[in-house]
């Protein structure tokens, strides 16, 4: 996100304002979803309602999806303190 937005997301949103990281990073390859993984045709069970399902996946159409997934590499931490009211 932009740097405007990084600012204001820990006081917006709650899950952010129990911890977070900023970082800047050079590359983001999607590589899978997260999401409900059912059963395949025939295979008795329960869906798996958190799965992590990578786009190589021969499970990928027996997902639902319900978040994209990145890989974050060459990262380098930020320091935001001072960015925080």
């Amino acid at each position: 996100m932009c740097e405007v937005r990084a600012e204001r997301a820990p006081r917006l949103c709650p899950r952010l304002r129990e911890g977070h990281v900023k970082l800047r990073v050079r590359e983001a390859e999607p590589i899978g979803v997260r999401g409900t993984l059912y059963p395949r045709p025939g295979e008795h069970g329960e869906p798996d309602t958190d799965a992590l399902v990578l786009y190589d996946s021969p499970d990928l159409p027996f997902v639902v999806a319900h978040q994209a997934v990145r890989e974050l590499r060459r990262t380098t931490v930020v320091d935001f303190a001072a960015a925080i009211p």
